[in-house]
């Protein structure tokens, strides 16, 4: 057996392609995670304006939702992320430290700017 479920993807991947990596060392509490979510809006791999699945960030990572979401409230204080709610989380699209920043609109997913 090659490890391939019936329907040709690796056993246990439901299908889908986590952005975020499992730590080597697991981490659980809100600043580790904290972390790894701010790297992934600053490189890109969450790109601006994209939504912050909650359930899929925490199945990607190996963690609860409780430490995800301080770690979701600490991004929005610095200003990376807005939180819509019903809608979830959202990457800002600018420069988060002053300057122009842009919102999203949730009943049509565009953005708008301030």
């Amino acid at each position: 057996m090659t490890g391939l479920s019936g329907n040709g993807r690796p056993k246990g991947s439901g299908g889908m392609n986590p952005k975020f990596k499992r730590l080597e060392q697991r981490t659980t509490t809100p600043d580790g995670v904290y972390r790894v979510l701010r790297a992934a809006i600053l490189d890109g791999t969450v790109p601006a304006g994209g939504q912050l699945r909650e359930a899929h960030i925490a199945a990607d990572l190996g963690i609860s939702r409780s430490p995800l979401r301080e770690a979701l409230t600490r991004l929005e204080e610095e200003g990376l992320i807005v939180k819509i709610p019903f809608h979830g989380a959202f990457v800002v699209e600018g420069e988060p430290s002053g300057g122009r920043r842009d919102r999203i609109d949730p009943p049509t997913c565009r953005t708008v700017r301030r």
